[in-house]
Parts: structure tokens; C-alpha cells; sequence
């Protein structure tokens, strides 16, 4: 039986979205790669992609939990699950105000 180590609970959510790679060049020349999510929590989400991604990379994107409401985040590749030709990959948030949050667990109040 393995470990899991969530600490707060996924939703599905299924949502395709667009990442902007955040590197060292100038901003602005990022690549963009489109994506399928999964599911997404508070503290991340998790999505599959035909593109091969690496651990530890960032990207810029915009999610919309809500109608009319798109929230801006920063997320980290952070695990790879690579089988028969789907990859999923699962993604933590980075520097999320508790404004964002705080939508975050109103979302997940009304979809359990």
C-alpha cells in the first residue's frame, strides 16, 4: 500500500489551460504548451500533456475554478507519472495570495 502525501483533498476539474515556461531568458519568450487538468487542490493540481516536462520547472498560467473568475498562478513540476503514451503530471503552487486561496476552498465547499 503506498503513502500519500496530500494533505488537502483533489478535485476533478477538467480544464484545458495554457502553461508559459518561466526560465532565465526574457520574459515573453517562454513556451506556451497546452494542457489538460486533472484535478487541482489548494496547493497544486495535476495534469497530463502530451509534452515531455521537467521536474523542478515553472510555468505561468491562468485557471478558472469559477465563471468569470480566472486566477493567475505559479507552478512547479514537482512529479511524473509516464505510462503508455499518457503523461500526467502532478504540480504545486507557488506564491498564491490567501485571497486565491480563500477562492480555493470556497470552490472545494460547494463541489464535494
Amino acid at each position: 500500500m503506498g503513502f500519500d502525501r496530500r494533505f488537502n483533498r483533489r478535485l476533478l476539474l477538467k480544464e484545458e489551460i495554457i502553461l508559459e515556461k518561466l526560465d532565465s531568458n526574457e520574459k515573453g519568450v517562454g513556451e506556451y504548451i497546452n494542457v489538460l487538468v486533472q484535478d487541482i487542490s489548494r496547493n497544486g493540481l495535476g495534469f497530463k500533456s502530451e509534452k515531455k516536462l521537467e521536474i523542478g520547472s515553472f510555468y505561468e498560467t491562468k485557471l478558472s475554478i469559477w465563471p468569470e473568475e480566472m486566477i493567475d498562478v505559479i507552478i512547479e513540476i514537482v512529479r511524473i507519472n509516464d505510462e503508455n503514451d499518457e503523461i500526467y503530471y502532478g504540480c504545486k503552487f507557488i506564491g498564491m495570495s490567501e485571497d486565491e486561496l480563500l477562492k480555493f476552498d470556497v470552490y472545494q465547499m460547494f463541489n464535494e
